[in-house]
């Protein structure tokens, strides 16, 4: 019996690498559909069965989809899944386009639009007893609601994707007038959510849903250090047979199927954890917890009714990214960080915690047993790098010879 051929779709990076890997490791023969642009590196890995590269401009177009189609035929495909809700959403409405006998292992085009509602999920939270921080909905600069002192800095974000114009991520106002004045510039096609900010480490609780209901392989990660509001070191840590319970009420009031990851803020002087989102999809930890032994890609699969064995082998370590360390200690020496950056801490005491991290910490990518991945992720970008600082040079040369002459 041949092994199964899941496919991804994405950016040849630390989450479709970690797929990769683990479904290699499983004994699974992978294959990659690597949305590049330029100067990107090309996708390499010991247990890459197959991969071909799709040009950014020709992703969303007929042509790209001409080319996933030949790919997915070419290489026998199992089933196609993504990393990116923005494909997903495509690739949902592209499905009478692609090959029937190939299954799209996504969520539903209606289920993916109820979990992109952060509006929806923070309701959902109250509902099964998940701690919700106080949460105000803006859908204009005329608000009404009296905000406590207290309650500031708040932080925005926008309910849903696409709701705002110009769009944001997130963004920490410290007054009403600086929230009215925020809102002011904004344009709106759904309300704007605002929660007090909270200087806390991130618990980000890793999990799979079946069609038949069943949790699956709940864990969760501790997140000690942020640099720009997101994952820069993770680590193991238990969660409570309570907590878990709420976890799993809250994925069946939403009726998630497949893999997901929750996001909270951990208070540890009150015990408490603070719902801020889930995600329905492969993230920005997914290579994290591959380190520590939890093989979320594998468990995908079974949410798709596959019955592939997943080791229960979670260890105990801290994993971070050589790369997001780096960055990290470059902005502390400029000067910029932000409350976003987690923990605050003076300038030394961050480049010591940075030095601290590269000599005990796992990185996310690097894997002896696939040096192939590592080099393509960590060098594959070197040549375009060089030629650019070539031309760089040539431009710079050329402008001094023209002003000397």
């Amino acid at each position: 019996m041949k092994p199964l051929r899941p496919v991804i779709l994405g950016a040849f990076g630390p989450p479709t690498l970690a797929c990769i890997r683990s479904w290699g490791r499983a004994g699974l023969a992978p294959g990659l559909i690597a949305v590049q642009g330029p100067g990107e590196p090309r996708p390499a890995s010991k247990y890459l069965a197959g991969s071909v590269c799709l040009s950014r401009d020709d992703l969303y177009t007929e042509r790209g989809r001409e080319n996933i189609v030949r790919f997915l035929g070419d290489f026998d495909a199992s089933g196609l899944t993504c990393i990116d809700e923005n494909i997903a959403q495509w690739l949902n409405e592209q499905r009478p386009n692609l090959p029937a006998n190939i299954p799209l292992w996504l969520p539903p085009a209606d289920m993916l639009r109820r979990v992109l509602d952060k509006a929806a999920q923070i309701e959902a939270a109250r509902q099964v007893g998940l701690n919700v921080l106080p949460t105000y909905l803006f859908s204009t600069c005329d608000f009404t609601e009296e905000i406590p002192s207290d309650h500031f800095p708040l932080c925005l974000r926008p309910s849903a994707p696409g709701v705002v114009e110009p769009t944001f991520k997130v963004q920490n106002v410290a007054s009403v007038i600086e929230l009215r004045g925020f809102l002011a510039s904004m344009e709106f096609r759904g309300p704007v959510i605002g929660q007090p900010f909270k200087s806390l480490p991130n618990l980000v609780v890793h999990g799979t849903r079946t069609a038949d209901g069943e949790t699956l392989g709940m864990a969760g990660f501790l997140v000690e250090r942020k640099f720009q509001g997101v994952t820069l070191t993770l680590r193991p840590t238990a969660l409570s047979d309570d907590f878990k319970a709420r976890c799993a009420a809250f994925t069946e009031a939403m009726d998630l199927v497949g893999h997901y990851h929750f996001e909270f803020l951990a208070d540890g002087a009150t015990g408490e954890n603070h719902f801020l989102e889930i995600n329905h999809r492969f993230g920005g930890t997914t290579a994290k917890v591959l380190v520590c032994g939890y093989p979320e890609p594998l468990y995908a699969l079974r949410a798709q009714g596959y019955d592939i064995p997943v080791p229960a082998t979670v260890r105990s370590m801290t994993v971070s990214s050589l790369k997001a360390l780096g960055k990290s200690a470059y902005f502390a020496l400029r000067g910029r960080l932000t409350a976003l950056d987690y923990p605050e801490e003076s300038t030394p005491r961050r480049l010591w915690s940075t030095l601290k991290c590269l000599a005990s910490c796992r990185d996310e990518v690097f894997a002896w047993d696939d040096l192939p991945g590592t080099a393509a992720f960590y060098f594959g970008d070197i040549p375009a790098r060089l030629n650019g600082a070539t031309t760089s040079y040539r431009k710079l040369l050329k402008a001094i010879r023209a002003k000397s002459s």
